[in-house]
Protein backbone atom coordinates (compact mmCIF):
# COMPACT_ATOMS: atom_id res chain seq x y z
CA UNK A 1 0.00 0.00 0.00
CA UNK A 2 1.20 3.45 -0.74
CA UNK A 3 0.53 5.73 2.41
CA UNK A 4 0.39 9.64 2.63
CA UNK A 5 1.46 10.98 6.06
CA UNK A 6 0.84 14.69 6.45
CA UNK A 7 1.90 15.95 9.53
CA UNK A 8 3.70 19.42 10.76
CA UNK A 9 6.16 17.63 12.90
CA UNK A 10 8.92 16.00 11.00
CA UNK A 11 10.47 14.03 13.72
CA UNK A 12 6.59 12.75 14.13
CA UNK A 13 5.80 12.29 10.02
CA UNK A 14 9.17 10.55 9.65
CA UNK A 15 8.92 7.72 12.63
CA UNK A 16 5.65 7.09 11.36
CA UNK A 17 6.50 6.83 7.70
CA UNK A 18 9.61 4.32 8.88
CA UNK A 19 6.88 1.95 11.30
CA UNK A 20 5.02 1.48 8.27
CA UNK A 21 8.03 0.29 5.85
CA UNK A 22 8.81 -2.06 8.77
CA UNK A 23 5.02 -3.31 8.35
CA UNK A 24 5.70 -4.12 4.54
CA UNK A 25 4.06 -1.01 3.09
CA UNK A 26 5.53 1.71 1.37
CA UNK A 27 4.87 5.51 3.00
CA UNK A 28 6.74 8.87 3.46
CA UNK A 29 6.13 12.19 4.70
CA UNK A 30 4.98 15.58 3.69
CA UNK A 31 5.15 18.36 6.37
CA UNK A 32 2.78 20.34 4.91
CA UNK A 33 -0.65 20.08 2.71
CA UNK A 34 1.15 22.44 -0.35
CA UNK A 35 4.12 19.24 -0.31
CA UNK A 36 1.17 16.77 -0.14
CA UNK A 37 -1.12 18.29 -3.17
CA UNK A 38 2.40 18.10 -5.24
CA UNK A 39 3.04 14.72 -4.56
CA UNK A 40 -0.43 13.79 -5.65
CA UNK A 41 -0.12 15.19 -8.75
CA UNK A 42 2.23 12.19 -9.52
CA UNK A 43 1.32 9.46 -6.99
CA UNK A 44 -1.84 7.39 -5.80
CA UNK A 45 -2.52 6.53 -2.94
CA UNK A 46 -4.33 4.19 -0.79
CA UNK A 47 -4.27 5.59 2.19
CA UNK A 48 -4.05 9.39 3.71
CA UNK A 49 -3.15 10.08 7.27
CA UNK A 50 -3.84 13.48 8.21
CA UNK A 51 -3.02 15.34 10.93
CA UNK A 52 -6.52 17.82 12.25
CA UNK A 53 -6.50 20.35 15.11
CA UNK A 54 -9.12 22.85 16.49
CA UNK A 55 -11.39 24.81 14.31
CA UNK A 56 -9.92 26.84 11.90
CA UNK A 57 -6.64 23.98 11.72
CA UNK A 58 -5.96 23.24 8.07
CA UNK A 59 -6.82 19.63 8.67
CA UNK A 60 -10.79 19.76 7.10
CA UNK A 61 -9.50 21.99 4.15
CA UNK A 62 -6.86 19.21 3.98
CA UNK A 63 -9.18 15.98 4.02
CA UNK A 64 -11.64 17.97 1.25
CA UNK A 65 -9.04 18.83 -0.72
CA UNK A 66 -7.10 14.95 -0.96
CA UNK A 67 -11.00 13.63 -1.48
CA UNK A 68 -11.01 15.82 -4.25
CA UNK A 69 -7.70 14.96 -6.16
CA UNK A 70 -8.03 11.58 -5.11
CA UNK A 71 -11.78 10.11 -4.89
CA UNK A 72 -12.46 6.97 -3.16
CA UNK A 73 -8.83 7.21 -0.85
CA UNK A 74 -9.14 5.83 2.54
CA UNK A 75 -8.53 9.06 4.99
CA UNK A 76 -6.92 8.20 9.01
CA UNK A 77 -7.33 11.57 10.34
CA UNK A 78 -4.36 12.12 13.28
CA UNK A 79 -5.00 14.38 16.18
CA UNK A 80 -3.69 15.19 20.08
CA UNK A 81 -7.35 16.52 20.43
CA UNK A 82 -9.93 14.44 22.46
CA UNK A 83 -12.76 17.04 22.20
CA UNK A 84 -15.77 15.85 21.51
CA UNK A 85 -16.88 18.61 19.34
CA UNK A 86 -13.72 18.28 16.91
CA UNK A 87 -14.29 14.27 16.54
CA UNK A 88 -17.66 14.42 15.17
CA UNK A 89 -16.93 17.22 13.10
CA UNK A 90 -13.96 15.58 11.56
CA UNK A 91 -15.60 11.93 11.41
CA UNK A 92 -18.58 14.30 9.44
CA UNK A 93 -16.12 14.26 6.42
CA UNK A 94 -16.03 10.90 5.92
CA UNK A 95 -12.65 9.50 7.45
CA UNK A 96 -12.41 5.64 8.42
CA UNK A 97 -10.53 6.62 11.50
CA UNK A 98 -10.11 9.01 14.02
CA UNK A 99 -7.01 8.42 15.86
CA UNK A 100 -5.21 10.15 18.80
CA UNK A 101 -1.73 10.29 18.45
CA UNK A 102 0.55 9.62 20.03
CA UNK A 103 -1.62 6.70 21.63
CA UNK A 104 -3.26 5.59 18.92
CA UNK A 105 -0.40 3.71 16.89
CA UNK A 106 -1.15 0.80 17.32
CA UNK A 107 -4.43 0.63 15.52
CA UNK A 108 -2.70 1.62 12.72
CA UNK A 109 -1.47 -1.98 11.48
CA UNK A 110 -4.88 -3.38 12.07
CA UNK A 111 -6.12 -0.63 9.98
CA UNK A 112 -3.18 -1.38 7.34
CA UNK A 113 -3.77 -4.86 7.62
CA UNK A 114 -7.40 -4.45 6.71
CA UNK A 115 -7.34 -1.56 3.89
CA UNK A 116 -4.01 -4.36 2.31
CA UNK A 117 -6.67 -6.80 1.98
CA UNK A 118 -9.26 -5.11 -0.45
CA UNK A 119 -6.38 -3.14 -2.08
CA UNK A 120 -4.95 -4.11 -5.66
CA UNK A 121 -1.75 -5.57 -5.47
CA UNK A 122 1.38 -3.05 -5.95
CA UNK A 123 2.29 -5.16 -9.36
CA UNK A 124 -1.66 -3.99 -10.72
CA UNK A 125 -0.44 -0.37 -10.80
CA UNK A 126 1.55 1.63 -13.33
CA UNK A 127 5.34 1.62 -12.69
CA UNK A 128 5.14 4.92 -11.73
CA UNK A 129 2.82 4.65 -9.16
CA UNK A 130 3.92 1.52 -7.73
CA UNK A 131 6.43 3.15 -4.81
CA UNK A 132 5.63 6.50 -2.99
CA UNK A 133 8.70 6.64 -1.17
CA UNK A 134 10.68 7.59 -4.17
CA UNK A 135 9.14 10.38 -4.25
CA UNK A 136 10.36 11.54 -0.82
CA UNK A 137 14.18 9.85 -1.01
CA UNK A 138 16.57 12.59 -1.82
CA UNK A 139 19.29 12.04 -4.73
CA UNK A 140 22.84 11.27 -2.47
Amino acid sequence: MNVLIVHHSAPFADDLAHRIRLWGHDAGPCHDARAAAALMRTMIFDLAMLEVGPAGAPGERTIAAVKARQPGISIVAMSDSADPELQTRIRGTGIIYYMLIPSEIHHLKLILDHLSARTLPAAALPPQHRKASAAWESPV
